[in-house]
């Protein structure tokens, strides 16, 4: 399997330096409440790339149209690349299914906002991703939140878990449980050994709106009581 190498990204807007399995996220042009999910293969060129066939938010299979035009979004450690391409072809390359993407025009670097986190300790649970396949682990770990936003959390624990990795949280907010998907953004290991081992920073992934409400509602009550 080729995997395209470059010494150096340009003007840190580049999708040169991308690894394979970079997080894909794409959704059709003018709409994007339906958002598809794949991981990066191998960069072609500025132009090009070659996905791993996506998957919707169930973890079926999609064949998306080749006539349509999509955004697509790569998430990396160094931030968020956005792009609107065309889906080229579809092949399948060492029993993989994949789909060559083609931009249709420079990347950007993009910002999304950022949320006010609440310093608050909260404990949770959650499973993460095992395997190329993305199936859930069995073994449910315990957290404890040191900030909360409606955009992730940061929390200690004591599984070693990398950047990138995926987990879903099982969290109580004011006697409502919230189930979300999110993603590892940073890692920290503790020098001095206590209860926790690690810190991590995580962002959410596709949380509905009626999660986001009722924490944003949450946190304007603990800064009013703060206050």
């Amino acid at each position: 399997m080729r995997i395209f190498k470059f010494k150096k990204a340009l003007d840190g807007e580049s999708i040169l330096h991308l690894k394979p399995a970079t997080k894909v996220e794409i959704c059709f042009e003018n709409d994007d409440n339906e958002k598809f999910y794949s991981k990066l293969l191998y960069v072609v060129s500025e132009k090009e790339v070659v996905i791993i066939s996506p998957k919707n938010s169930e973890g079926k299979l999609v064949k998306l149209p080749q006539k349509r035009r999509y955004k697509m979004t790569l998430k990396t450690p160094r931030g968020l690349f956005e792009n609107l391409i065309n889906i080229k072809d579809y092949e399948v390359e060492d029993g993989i299914p994949i789909v060559r993407i083609v931009f249709l025009e420079p990347t950007k670097k993009i910002q999304r906002r950022q949320s006010f986190r609440l310093p608050i300790e909260i404990e949770f649970k959650f499973v993460y991703y095992k395997g190329e396949n993305e199936s859930y682990s069995d073994e449910v770990l315990k957290g404890l939140t040191m900030d909360v936003s409606n955009g992730g959390l940061k929390f200690k624990t004591n599984k070693d878990m990398e950047e990138e990795d995926s987990i879903r949280i099982l969290i109580n907010i004011q006697d409502v449980n919230m189930v979300i998907k999110s993603t590892i953004l940073q890692k920290e290991e503790l020098e001095i050994k206590g209860e926790y081992k690690f810190i991590y920073k995580c962002k959410f992934e596709d949380i509905p709106q009626k999660y986001k409400d009722e924490l944003s509602k949450y946190i304007f009550e603990k800064q009013r009581e703060l206050l």
